[in-house]
């Protein structure tokens, strides 16, 4: 009888294991710290070696190295398309942005991308599709809050018929405003306005770097 209890123990022990993995990741999604992203060692620029998963939460407390998309969508008046960030998000409260992603396990970058406009915008379809503009390059930064982020960065453009602009959604939990301006009024105008969080430093390293790439395939 003490030897059957003995067996029994260790597979009680391992159901338990696995009942408490199965609720800490869920398709992908930890309930702990958000989805599940590759730490990944960059062999070059246009390759990498996943390492192993680990949380978006876990990333960006330990610098962990990363991957992810920025993506700007223009218009043919040459128009760009930008986003502000809600007041209650913990990184970059209301600060304007692009379209950014982190890439999920074995996503292409393209098509983190595309989900990143589904996602974002709901274009479950762009007119023109996304067209990757430059190599991946490394994005690294440490903001005010103590996060700190390295994330291996390829930028993606699409662009729309300014008289036929596909309806979108916004999500309201995350997003407070959306505008479409010229790039370089947007870069004077609305650069000024910081927060604690995303200083002007940070945003402007972001939409110098990545607004000007676009610019020259506009």
């Amino acid at each position: 009888m003490e030897k059957q209890i003995k067996r029994k123990v260790p597979l009680a022990v391992a159901v338990l294991v696995l009942i408490w993995w199965a609720f800490r990741v869920e398709d992908g999604h930890n309930k702990e710290g958000g989805d599940l992203i590759e730490e990944i060692e960059m062999r070059d620029k246009m390759d990498h070696t996943p390492l192993r998963l680990i949380s978006i939460r876990e990333a960006h407390t330990k610098g962990k190295v990363h991957r992810g998309v920025w993506v700007f969508v223009t218009d043919s008046r040459k128009r760009m398309f930008f986003i502000k960030r809600a007041a209650h998000m913990k990184t970059c409260p209301s600060a304007w942005v692009t379209i950014g992603e982190h890439c999920q396990p074995s996503e292409t970058w393209k098509q983190t991308a595309l989900r990143g406009l589904r996602e974002e915008l709901g274009w479950t379809n762009p007119q023109e599709g996304v067209t990757q503009v430059g190599p991946p390059f490394l994005f690294n930064n440490t903001y005010t809050n103590g996060k700190v982020d390295k994330q291996w960065t390829v930028i993606f453009h699409t662009t729309v018929q300014a008289d036929n602009i596909p309806a979108y959604t916004l999500s309201k939990e995350e997003i407070s405003d959306s505008v479409w301006m010229d790039p370089e009024e947007f870069m004077r105008e609305r650069l000024s306005e910081a927060t604690p969080q995303c200083d002007a430093y940070t945003q402007r390293m972001v939409f110098e770097h990545g607004v000007r790439q676009v610019m020259h395939v506009m």
